[in-house]
């Protein structure tokens, strides 16, 4: 049910007898199923149809969408927002100076409780709608715990915030919250990685697993935030919006200086060129209308060619996406032959691991990470490897 409800929200569909027969039928071309296995899929969608279904709500209406695509720096003017329902989240959203990652987010989320609503007034009983949205989520998109529980942190935002409405009591089925261990990557699959990693991207990698950086921490780096007399990198406006000090790597500041020195080559040719400066964060921009132009203000990974920027349509030099870098891990993951999928998140994990391993005491690595709450940082102690406590299989005393 799962495979095919996944279809559905790939194709845009909603869940109903007829595309389920497309979707046997889609299956049965592509996958080729023995007969058994045929009998045993068509099956599990009539009992679906003829039992679990009757107790759905709303079964015929359209699908969720996918939440709506991330735009790198996406901040539309907020008189060209049309949706009243969207400019008042907005509004409250900019009020509060909440983070752009948040804005976006938030906004996805109040667009998909829209069209789930089909057009129906959100002010109406909203108790009783979010609940029932809430609950579609959990068991007809079978999302996980963290995602409904953003949804439900946007919708309250929109309510309390935006409209100034206390939703009250709240009665839905909560997805069910379990724990996943994280991937960890040894010392010596972490050297293979990054042995078949090159230029800009390798020296990426070295700073993300040196200092466990978040890879939207990595790409919005700027030349002042790493202090190489110190050895320390600079997180700006992470996430919660706080600011923190992680560890940089000695091995890394050779291959940083040089790349340092190729920046000030394309700022100095961006200068005689004229070019706008930098984006500046917040009303940075019209406090200090030259700071942009700056060289310690400029993106440490900026991309190759010019970009508009959505804010105020201004061509300038923008930082490299996440996607470009995350690519780079998975080239490098496959040249390495890893058998283990590596995200740039898993070297975040890594460096986690490896430094309780090592002796570090937990409270620092929370800092390190920045971490809010200490159990979020324990979840790498039953990943590592603790000396002298290592159990042995029994397999091997056979």
């Amino acid at each position: 049910m799962r495979w095919y409800l996944n279809w559905c929200r790939r194709k845009g569909v909603g869940a109903s007898p007829r595309t389920a027969a497309d979707f046997l039928e889609a299956v049965r071309d592509q996958r080729k199923p023995e007969e058994w296995a045929y009998n045993q899929w068509r099956d599990s969608l009539l009992w679906f149809f003829k039992s679990a279904a009757r107790d759905w709500k709303r079964l015929d209406a359209p699908p969720c969408p996918s939440p709506v695509p991330e735009q790198p720096e996406s901040h539309d003017a907020f008189e060209s927002i049309k949706n009243k329902w969207e400019r008042a989240i907005v509004r409250a959203i900019r009020r509060e100076n909440r983070l752009l990652r948040t804005e976006q987010a938030y906004r996805g989320w109040l667009k998909r409780y829209l069209v789930w609503l089909g057009g129906g007034d959100p002010q109406e009983e909203p108790a009783q709608q979010v609940s029932g949205f809430l609950e579609h989520l959990a068991v007809s998109e079978l999302v996980a715990y963290n995602t409904q529980r953003q949804a439900l942190n946007a919708l309250m935002f929109f309510y309390q915030k935006g409209l100034d409405i206390e939703v009250g009591k709240l009665n839905f089925q909560r997805a069910r919250r379990g724990q996943r261990l994280p991937v960890v990557l040894s010392q010596d699959e972490v050297r293979t990685l990054l042995s078949n990693m090159k230029g800009t991207p390798a020296l990426m990698a070295q700073l993300a697993y040196g200092g466990g950086l978040r890879v939207s921490e990595l790409v919005r780096l700027r030349i002042k935030d790493v202090d190489i007399d110190r050895h320390q990198i600079h997180i700006r406006s992470g996430k919660g919006d706080k600011d923190r000090q992680t560890t940089l790597a000695k091995c890394a500041i050779p291959f940083l200086e040089r790349h340092i020195e190729q920046l000030r080559a394309l700022h100095q040719r961006d200068r005689k060129e004229q070019l706008p400066g930098v984006f500046l964060p917040g009303a940075l921009g019209r406090k200090y209308p030259n700071a942009g132009t700056q060289l310690q203000w400029q993106w440490l990974f900026p991309t190759r060619n010019l970009q508009n920027d959505p804010r105020s349509g201004i061509r300038r030099r923008h930082h490299v996406s996440p996607g470009a870098f995350q690519q780079s891990i998975s080239r490098a993951t496959v040249a390495a032959d890893l058998s283990k999928r590596v995200t740039p998140h898993v070297l975040r994990h890594s460096f986690a691991t490896h430094l309780l391993e090592n002796g570090t005491d937990i409270r620092t690595v929370q800092d390190l990470l920045g971490h809010a709450k200490i159990q979020t940082t324990q979840i790498y102690l039953h990943v590592m490897q603790k000396p002298g406590m290592g159990v042995q299989s029994p397999m091997d005393s056979l």
